[in-house]
């Protein structure tokens, strides 16, 4: 098969599965976000803030709203309902056949081998920021923050947060993602605070621009899905300009995520990791 008619097939299973993912498996979830909160817009900084949350775990995300009240930063919180991995038929998600080959292989022996592997759990987490980013593009939004319930933001998170920001246009006004913490295996200091990012893991907390979207979509890079979301933006840095800081501000809170669960080391194979079972 040609290159072009690859690329139009590519760009047409992309179209077809929004739309199913949207009308079949989100239904009106998608057009009717919780909103927890309005307050006045902050100049200058974000003024919609998400967190992706399952719908039996309503609790944490009142505790993070607690959390980010309490630490005077005042904005528009909408909650984001999250997708269960696994209550998903994974015969009808668009898997790369490497990435189907290591899901049946984690599913039947209950390990894998490396964090970017797909397990039930990270495919509804990778669909969940998918559904999110596709939300931003419907409603036209633009500069928005977007949170995992696990993650913990700090006293005076508005002070730090435009600072942040601050910081990072200095660099590149035209930035696509900042990530306000996260793991690098390859990361480039552009200066004391602000810094490059290439590959990296962690995806709890960020600021989404609306052309980083754009740029998602246009690009065909989210199907057939190969790894979890942040192994997967962290391939496509090429495409998209991702920066984080040097010292993160929003941290994970350390109790066990409700859509994957946290990896535990298993000594006598080094180094798998446990399965996930959301």
């Amino acid at each position: 098969m040609k290159k072009n008619q690859k690329e139009m097939m590519a760009g047409a299973l992309l179209g077809v599965l929004v739309g199913v993912l949207t009308v079949c498996m989100f239904g009106a979830e998608l057009l009717g976000f919780d909103t927890f909160e309005n307050f006045e817009n902050v100049s200058s900084l974000p003024t919609r803030a998400f967190v992706i949350n399952l719908d039996k775990r309503k609790d944490r995300f009142a505790a993070f709203v607690r959390n980010l009240r309490n630490s005077g930063f005042n904005i528009t919180i909408q909650r984001s309902p999250a997708v269960v991995g696994k209550d998903l038929d994974l015969s009808t998600i668009p898997l790369a056949e490497k990435a189907q080959r290591e899901l049946s292989h984690v599913m039947d022996s209950g390990y894998r081998t490396m964090h970017y592997q797909l397990t039930p759990g990270a495919i509804g987490c990778y669909l969940s920021h998918v559904k999110l980013w596709k939300y931003i593009l419907d409603n036209n939004l633009d500069n928005v923050l977007i949170f995992e319930d696990d993650a913990k933001v700090p006293p005076n998170f508005e002070v730090k947060l435009k600072t942040a920001l601050h910081n990072v246009n200095a660099v590149d006004p035209d930035w696509d993602i900042f990530i306000l913490d996260v793991l690098c295996r390859d990361c480039v200091p552009v200066t004391e605070d602000i810094i490059k990012v290439n590959k990296f893991y962690l995806l709890h907390a960020y600021v989404m621009r609306r052309k980083g979207v754009e740029k998602i979509f246009k690009s065909n890079i989210l199907f057939p899905i190969e790894q979890q979301v942040d192994w997967m933006l962290s391939q496509h840095t090429d495409k998209l300009k991702i920066y984080s800081l040097q010292e993160g501000i929003v941290k994970q809170s350390g109790s066990a995520t409700d859509i994957q669960a946290p990896l535990k080391e298993i000594k006598e194979v080094n180094p798998f990791k446990e399965v996930d079972e959301i």
